[in-house]
């Protein structure tokens, strides 16, 4: 790619994120994350469903209005509903009708609670190697809705001695969170976006920005490295470092968010409602990576979801119909654990680091002779992460 190809991009990034500035840095140093929290915090990857709280610090709101849904429906079919109205907890959805498109596209699968729980594994266990697991990061479906049981993955992230931030830790905190994955074509021929769902006090809510990332080649120019880019890793990720370059995967608009191509600052609820839902992508990468490593000990299990009983809800005369679903289990065969699924998948070794012995290596010609015989220096093979095999040898007379 020539830098001409490369300037454009990045300027189309800047456009589609909604920030002014020169570059990358300088225009989210002027309207993006804010700087200066404890990267060795794990964000809750949800938002408070306290009234108040939502409303006022978040939402910018000063009239504080609740609304009661039926949280017994799935959480896809809540929010194509909300498509219809003009909900405030919607107010980051500048087209609708766009988002009620891809909703109406998406193949739907609702994670068990076990399963859920595993996403905060598969999240750790890639941390490690986010550049790796990137170009396989690739969604079963061009349109995919997951829905997560979020108290079992915090659970899980408390036993596995995360820290939780004081949201994460209340005891109304969103207990269910979709993930909208859908093709990022205006980016990147090899693109996506995530965008993050879930339900407040005021309704079903959209998150302001999506996450983009791209699963082809990383950007073949090293640029400098600022503060401001630590942050945006940070809100991805929920790390400083994760060593994907600045453009490869960033905070950006999707084509239905309200700033989408615009150069409009985005306002400091704004960021510190991705604050609150950082480190998103890499769970979301990890169950990803998770969903195509059938072969290699973590079985994928999908099963149909019963259809919530009528009568449906009604928006402009007719009735809005459930999509359909269905329930997605990954189960771990014995003797594998996320961890050593994580590394096959992600170096596509199958075998620990060992030592080789020095040896001879024959050909045989069809008459059981001789052909050739070479020597073959010890080596090494396999890979660490994978863990070691360690030989002793014994001479006994």
């Amino acid at each position: 790619m020539s830098k001409d190809a490369e300037k454009v991009h990045q300027d189309e990034d800047l456009k589609a994120a909604g920030f002014t500035g020169k570059s990358t840095a300088e225009g989210f140093a002027y309207g993006g994350i804010v700087p200066g929290f404890d990267p060795n915090v794990t964000h809750s990857r949800s938002i408070r469903t306290h009234p108040r709280g939502i409303a006022h610090s978040l939402l910018g709101l000063d009239k504080i209005e609740t609304v009661q849904l039926d949280e017994s429906r799935p959480l896809i079919d809540l929010l194509q509903e909300a498509t219809f109205g003009d909900s405030v907890s919607m107010q980051y959805v500048g087209d609708k009708y766009s988002l009620r498109s891809l909703l109406r596209k998406a193949h739907c699968f609702r994670l068990d609670a076990e399963t859920s729980a595993m996403t905060t594994d598969f999240g750790i266990a890639i941390a490690r190697d986010l550049e790796a697991v990137r170009h396989i990061a690739i969604p079963p479906f061009p349109v995919t809705w997951f829905e997560v049981d979020n108290l079992a993955r915090l659970k899980r992230a408390t036993e596995r001695g995360l820290k939780l931030t004081e949201t994460a830790q209340r005891l109304d905190v969103c207990s269910r969170v979709g993930w909208l994955i859908h093709p990022a074509n205006d980016l990147h021929s090899e693109g996506y976006y995530a965008t993050y769902c879930t339900i407040i006090a005021q309704g079903v809510m959209v998150a302001p920005l999506s996450c983009f990332w791209h699963v082809g080649p990383p950007s073949p120019f090293d640029e400098p490295r600022y503060a401001s880019d630590s942050d945006l890793q940070r809100v991805c990720f929920g790390l400083d470092n994760s060593g994907i370059n600045k453009i490869d995967a960033f905070p950006s608009c999707a084509s239905f968010h309200l700033h989408y191509q615009d150069v409009k600052k985005h306002t400091s609820e704004v960021r510190e409602l991705m604050l609150e839902i950082s480190g998103e992508l890499r769970n979301i990468w990890g169950l990803l990576l998770a969903l195509g490593a059938g072969q290699l000990g973590a079985e994928t299990v999908t099963k149909p979801q019963a259809a919530p009983a009528g009568p449906h809800p009604v928006a402009k005369g007719k009735p809005v119909l459930p999509l359909e679903h269905k329930v997605l289990t990954i189960k771990l065969s014995k003797r594998t654990t996320v961890e050593k699924v994580a590394a096959k998948a992600i170096t596509g070794v199958k075998h620990r680091w060992h030592e080789v012995r020095g040896h001879f290596r024959t050909k045989y010609n069809a008459d059981g002779s001789i052909k050739w015989r070479i020597p073959i220096k010890p080596h090494e093979r396999g890979d660490e992460r994978l863990g070691k095999i360690t030989k002793t040898y014994k001479v006994e007379r």
